[in-house]
């Protein structure tokens, strides 16, 4: 009888100490996923710092003597027509409001080195966007319609009318203007004075933010540098990054219960696609070609790392396409807390809620070109009024 009874509260005592590592665990895990949920950040202002450049006439590439084939261009293509920015003019501007088949909004973050093109409508919302400020490191844009603010690495609405919308966004090219030309012989430039309107050059990325990106950047991940250069992807609620020094030509990776291909092509061109059509599953293999990464399939069907079948009975046919993004750690990770990255196991979870800016930051009707000053006789008169009614 004494043996069982001491046996009890030893019992107790076990159970104890396993309840309080499982919480422990269960704590720890929590943390971090709320530390890396949480970002920390100012919203830094600088309205007009950059002048956007609207529908600048162009004409075709061949013809602009200036461009070498070293000079870096951002290249879109859009409905059958094709177009190169230099990153000396979109770094000047930082915003290009262009038509290719429609509006489209071409920006360049100077400090996290990222392009993004987004399509600046909201319904039947057209927006003008232009420069505004930074917030977490990162370039943010404001629309003179609503006075919303966008980011244009996530293409949502940060703060204001339109706050958690999201704009749709067209692939872009990031490299030289030899490899561009290659993909896009017939491409057009904008017709803007090369020789003496802008600088002869403007780097890919810088080493350093501007202490403008500093003061507004919080606390940053620190899985990896801040500096390191990733490509980054968001499908099915879920976001991934993949270090950009370890990827070359094509991987096959799922995020949830997506599968998605990712392709890095020698000139530095990105893509991401599923490899699906009409609902059905392709599998497909990674094979070399004449020296080139090639998708092969098990019935065939050969596909393109831009994500078009060329060898099949539905060849010609374009793989849905996924948005995808060269940018920063300090920058992915801060608007993409929760993201996986590639080759590094951990407790993320990779679930992507839009990050915004706190609401409100502007008052609910009013935007920052509607602000005024009120008279101090308006001022004085409504001090009286609300004395009077006892306020």
């Amino acid at each position: 009888m004494w043996g069982a009874s001491e046996g009890v509260p030893r019992v107790r005592l076990g159970m104890r100490l396993v309840r309080r590592l499982l919480w422990g665990g269960v704590a720890a895990l929590w943390l971090s996923a709320f530390a890396h949920a949480q970002p920390r950040g100012t919203l830094f202002e600088m309205p007009g710092a950059f002048q956007e450049l609207t529908r600048p006439q162009t004409l075709p590439g061949s013809f602009v003597t200036p461009l070498s084939d070293e000079e870096l261009v951002v290249g879109l293509r859009r409905g059958g027509t094709t177009r190169a920015y230099p990153l000396r003019v979109l770094g000047d501007h930082r915003v290009i409001n262009d038509d290719l088949a429609g509006p489209v909004t071409v920006t360049w973050d100077v400090d996290s080195g990222m392009a993004r093109a987004l399509v600046p409508q909201v319904g039947p919302q057209l927006l003008t966007l232009r420069f505004q400020g930074w917030y977490l490191g990162v370039m943010v844009l404001r629309d003179l319609e609503t006075g919303s603010l966008w980011s244009p690495l996530t293409g949502y609405c940060l703060a204001g009318r339109l706050r958690g919308t999201q704009l749709a966004t067209v692939p872009v090219f990031v490299g030289r203007w030899a490899d561009w030309r290659q993909r896009a012989p017939e491409s057009e430039v904008p017709n803007v004075d090369y020789t003496t309107g802008y600088r002869t050059s403007y780097p890919r990325e810088t080493l350093q933010l501007s202490p403008q990106a500093t003061r507004s950047l919080g606390a940053v991940d620190d899985r990896l540098a801040p500096e390191t250069r990733v490509v980054g992807v968001v499908l099915g609620g879920m976001a991934k990054a993949w270090p950009l020094a370890g990827l070359n030509n094509c991987q096959l990776d799922r995020l949830g219960d997506r599968r998605l291909v990712v392709c890095r092509s020698p000139d530095g061109g990105l893509t991401a696609f599923e490899p699906r059509v009409g609902g059905k599953s392709l599998e497909l293999g990674v094979v070399e070609i004449d020296g080139r990464s090639q998708l092969l399939g098990s019935d065939g069907t050969l596909v393109d790392p831009s994500g078009q079948i060329t060898v099949g009975l539905l060849a010609g046919t374009d793989l849905p396409a996924v948005d995808i993004v060269e940018t920063r750690w300090s920058a992915w990770s801060s608007y993409y807390p929760n993201t996986l990255i590639e080759g590094l196991p951990g407790a993320a979870t990779g679930t992507s809620p839009p990050v915004l800016l706190p609401a409100p930051v502007l008052a609910p009707s009013e935007t920052p070109d509607s602000r005024r000053i009120v008279p101090r006789r308006e001022r004085r008169d409504q001090r009286r009024r609300q004395m009077r009614r006892g306020e």
